[in-house]
């Protein structure tokens, strides 16, 4: 009998990839007005649509997305990542 192939599983969220990588750059001491949360646009796309994050961690001011409070800037990039800045 041949079994089907094993569905990969998807990629982990970027709210949950993001949300430990933020809060350890904060308590390395980094600032968080200095971050930058580079997405992919799928990755973007994900984290808007992501019902498991609550309403509250997402914000947008003056026309910018943010995340926990880090400016997201989505596109542009091979793959996503958190710049802490100089």
């Amino acid at each position: 009998m041949i079994k089907a192939p094993a569905k990969p599983k998807p990629p982990q969220s970027p709210a949950v990839t993001f949300r430990s990588q933020i809060e350890a750059a904060i308590a390395g001491g980094a600032p968080v007005a200095a971050m930058t949360l580079r997405l992919t646009l799928n990755d973007g796309r994900r984290l808007r649509r992501d019902e498991t994050v609550p309403l509250d961690q997402i914000s947008y001011l003056g026309g910018e997305m943010h995340y926990l409070g880090v400016k997201v800037v989505e596109g542009g990039v091979d793959a996503s990542v958190l710049d802490q800045g100089a």
